[in-house]
């Protein structure tokens, strides 16, 4: 009886050597800073009528993201960016889905109902 509480004692110290990793933990860190929120102005108008479930292809400056660069975003009118290929227009999950893209950043990610008025941007 002696024995089994020696082999969980062993099993849990060589199981804490084994380092565990989040999402790309080993490829991005967290910075804090403070300043002044000051907002976007003179953006790129990526519609200028209604819309909903919309997909836009959209080149930006090359930027890296897990392990390779991007230059293009697809931008969802539901509230999330996609790399690599676009997403289907009417996913509102885009972290919970079987989709192929090679990563997505969702600030919302889900059915966003677009304005009948206003000027989008």
């Amino acid at each position: 009886m002696s024995r089994i509480p020696t082999f969980v004692a062993l099993v849990l110290v060589l199981s804490s050597l084994v380092p565990a990793h989040g999402q790309l933990s080993s490829l991005y860190g967290f910075g804090q800073a403070l300043g002044t929120y000051t907002p976007i102005t003179g953006g790129t108008v990526l519609v200028d009528t209604t819309f909903d479930d919309l997909v836009i292809e959209q080149p930006v400056p090359p930027f890296f993201f897990n392990g390779s660069y991007h230059s293009t975003v697809f931008v969802s009118s539901n509230g999330y960016l996609t790399l690599g290929i676009a997403p289907v227009a009417t996913n509102y999950t885009p972290l919970s889905n079987a989709a192929t893209y090679t990563g997505a950043i969702s600030p919302f990610g889900a059915n966003l109902i677009n304005s009948t008025v206003g000027t989008p941007e």
